[in-house]
């Protein structure tokens, strides 16, 4: 870690006297590449003994590092190791590897390289990691993308609803989009995918799609996927649609109110 942190650091200093001189020196620029490619080769080196022992962190950890140039740290950050000359291919090897051993977050990033190719497969693995709680990493190139398990869940339940890579289960899918709509984990409440949750709840109850027809409370899951949009700033099609439902609903029952009236 100490060889690493050198490197990078040479790297950033290499940086900032360019940036104060306003011109490159190339040769110091190459001593310090050079520093950072001998770091990211020893923490492959490292990573690759632990990984070929069937470790399953290691696994994990090395495929993460092949496919981004960095690892995980214990708070969650993403941790450079200098200079990785990436290999996505022995990256999802070594992550099926982890995977298979029961790694929740290999599981998870399982899904993301198999959906393209096999969604059933996909489907299986997003399965796995959402039972045990995983939210996946997929920091280099979507860094808010699935941060939490609640968004994990909504990946889910959108598959399963949907029927994508195996039978729609919509028993499952109400479940899961309870779970989303009703967050005991501190997170932000400003992020859409909590109005998606209660809009997809209230089609659910009002069409009877796994479980029970209840008018009522898609009223009240409409009425609050309203509130979740507007709080997230997200006014798009969904809060449109969610805002028509309800808006329906009462039409409804106002037109309903007036027949009986008028009998």
């Amino acid at each position: 870690v100490a060889a690493e942190s050198t490197a990078v650091a040479a790297l950033d200093a290499a940086e900032e006297a360019a940036a104060a001189r306003g011109t490159f020196i190339e040769e110091e620029w190459a001593a310090a590449q050079a520093q950072a490619q001998a770091a990211g080769a020893q923490a492959v080196r490292l990573w690759g003994l632990a990984a070929a022992q069937g470790d399953a962190d290691a696994q994990f950890g090395l495929a993460l590092l092949l496919s981004t140039g960095g690892t995980l740290s214990t708070g969650g950050t993403l941790i450079s190791h200098g200079y990785v000359n990436l290999d996505y291919v022995e990256a999802e090897r070594l992550c099926g590897l982890a995977a298979a051993q029961g790694h929740a977050q290999a599981q998870f990033d399982m899904y993301g390289c198999c959906w393209q190719k096999d969604r059933a497969e996909a489907r299986r693995w997003l399965g796995l990691a959402v039972a045990q709680g995983c939210a996946g990493t997929w920091l280099p190139t979507e860094p808010r993308y699935l941060s939490s398990l609640a968004e994990a869940q909504r990946a889910l339940a959108l598959i399963l609803y949907e029927g994508l890579g195996g039978p729609k289960d919509h028993a499952e899918a109400r479940r899961l989009w309870g779970l989303v709509a009703s967050p005991d984990d501190g997170r932000d409440l400003r992020d859409s995918c909590y109005g998606e949750a209660h809009k997809f709840l209230g089609l659910m109850c009002q069409r009877g799609e796994g479980g029970p027809s209840d008018e009522d409370e898609a009223l009240r899951h409409f009425d609050l996927a309203v509130a979740r949009f507007s709080y997230s700033g997200d006014l798009g099609l969904q809060f449109e649609r969610a805002r028509a439902a309800a808006a329906n609903i009462r039409d409804a029952r106002v037109r309903g109110g007036l027949e009986s009236m008028e009998e």
